[in-house]
């Protein structure tokens, strides 16, 4: 083998290197960037239209597709654990994304067996939170949270649900089992909205919702917030008792507001989900769509890409926490 003298080599080196450099770099756009997207992405939401998951995407739809620069389409394809379960075998190639709330989605796997690992889809960011509110008939003998129990002394409170496994409904039975308040459930509702529409004809009790599934009833006067689901008061439900007014833990149990993000299925790139987080943050600080979410019950919750999975395994804790209290009293 022949030997270079000591520095004649490593200088060819250079030399070629800068040779080359012109050529690297033409190319190197070609090798980095990915052409996505190039047409219209479908958006599904895993709940049925009228409710707050329904609103929470149509919200986020059109900002988008405003900075992604194609069509953006809803697609609802419930019940929750159907549509989340189809998400989850979608092809990832950034044409299907979804909004979803993260404690559905933990709700779901928590409670029932299902094929899809929440955990492994690819979250991207938060964009929208709407607090858990307890709903009562405005014109019915429960205005107050205390007047569960004059209910009560005559008969179970009876409690709406769409899903016994809501996250909101979920929080109803561990605040009722911490107070110590019979009660029993009323099912079979297709959506929130239906069911909201059973409280106000007074078929039930109460209702422990979202206050974007609520909004429309309560800003119309038909249905009175008896109780916040979180610690902090909110503006948009000025005259709702926090769970520490109610006398409540706020440590007992999966008690907050309900969170939604985007999200991609699991594989998705990692190209794609920066684009699509690119968009995503355009998107929330835009002043429009911070004013489209006011006036659906919602408020900006911006969790950003790299604490989003943090914040879904904090969900999926807490539900494993409260699992053990709500399959002792649902039968």
């Amino acid at each position: 083998m022949k030997n270079f003298p000591v520095g004649i080599f490593p200088a060819f080196v250079r030399s070629l290197t800068i040779a080359l450099a012109p050529v690297l770099i033409a190319h190197a756009p070609a090798i980095a960037q990915v052409k996505y997207p190039t047409g219209p992405v479908e958006l599904v939401v895993t709940f049925a239209p009228g409710g707050a998951a329904d609103s929470a995407g149509r919200s986020l739809a059109p900002y988008l597709s405003k900075y992604l620069g194609v069509p953006v389409v809803v697609k609802n394809v419930a019940p929750p654990r159907t549509g989340e379960d189809i998400f989850s075998r979608s092809k990832p190639d950034g044409y299907t994304i979804g909004v979803m709330a993260g404690a559905a989605v933990a709700s779901d796997e928590t409670f029932f067996k299902v094929r899809f690992r929440g955990r492994e889809f690819a979250w991207i960011a938060t964009n929208a939170s709407t607090p858990g509110v307890i709903f009562s008939n405005a014109k019915g003998p429960i205005q107050t949270f205390d007047d569960l129990r004059k209910v009560a002394a005559q008969r179970p409170v009876k409690i709406g649900a769409f899903s016994i496994y809501s996250s909101t409904t979920v929080a109803t039975i561990v605040i009722l089992e911490e107070k110590k308040i019979p009660y029993a459930f009323v099912t079979g509702f297709k959506g929130a909205a239906p069911a909201m529409t059973s409280l106000i004809r007074g078929e039930v009790d109460i209702i422990g919702t979202t206050l974007g599934s609520g909004s429309a009833f309560y800003k119309s006067g038909d249905a009175k917030a008896i109780l916040l689901i979180q610690s902090e008061p909110d503006p948009q439900v000025p005259d709702a008792p926090t769970l520490e007014h109610a006398g409540l833990s706020p440590s007992s149990g999966y008690l907050g507001p309900v969170v939604f993000a985007l999200v991609a299925p699991p594989g998705t790139s990692r190209e794609i989900r920066d684009i699509l987080a690119s968009a995503h943050k355009k998107a929330v600080d835009d002043p429009m769509y911070r004013s489209q979410l006011e006036k659906v019950g919602f408020t900006l919750s911006y969790v950003p890409p790299e604490k989003v999975q943090q914040w879904v395994n904090n969900i999926y804790d807490a539900f494993e926490k409260v699992k053990p209290t709500v399959e002792a009293h649902v039968k």
